[in-house]
């Protein structure tokens, strides 16, 4: 049963790329999903760190195209700025504080989250379900096997 939590604001730095649920779960063209090589792409990045997944800049709620980042949360101190300092990185984002609704994927990633995600979707399809945001939705890696999917609640 998910949980709900407040975040404070903090910030993201990683890599990203645009796509759509269209794009991601076209069995007949998988070249169109895009969020598998992002994630590779991070491995190779340099980044170190808290791991995150970002989902945000819906254009129309989670039906149509929206934006991914694959990153750390930013770094503050003088030795985390230094060990990312050769690492490649396209985007920096702004998570607001707020309220987030927590669900919890444990298992074999990437099978998993998938199987989270989809928890998600049904439980925000339920009458009196609260409303999403639709700002900044997470996805927070917390060691193997282990993430917690973070959705962004409306005030």
């Amino acid at each position: 049963m998910p949980h709900v939590e407040t975040l404070p604001a903090f910030e993201l730095l990683g890599l990203s790329c645009r796509t759509s649920n269209a794009a991601e779960m076209d069995h007949q063209h998988p070249e169109r999903a895009r969020i598998g090589r992002l994630w590779q792409d991070f491995a190779g990045s340099g980044l170190q760190g808290d791991v995150f997944g970002a989902y945000f800049d819906y254009a129309d709620r989670h039906h149509a195209d929206y934006r991914v980042l694959a990153g750390i949360r930013a770094p503050h101190s003088a030795e985390e700025r230094k060990v990312n300092a050769g690492a490649t990185t396209d985007r920096h984002l702004q998570v607001p504080a707020g309220r987030y609704l927590v669900f919890e994927a444990q298992g074999t990633l990437p099978e998993a989250l998938i199987q989270t995600w989809g928890e998600v979707w049904a439980y925000f399809e339920q009458p009196g379900a609260p409303e999403r945001a639709y700002g900044v939705d997470l996805e927070r890696y917390l060691g193997p096997g282990h993430v917690q999917i973070c959705i962004g609640l409306k005030d």
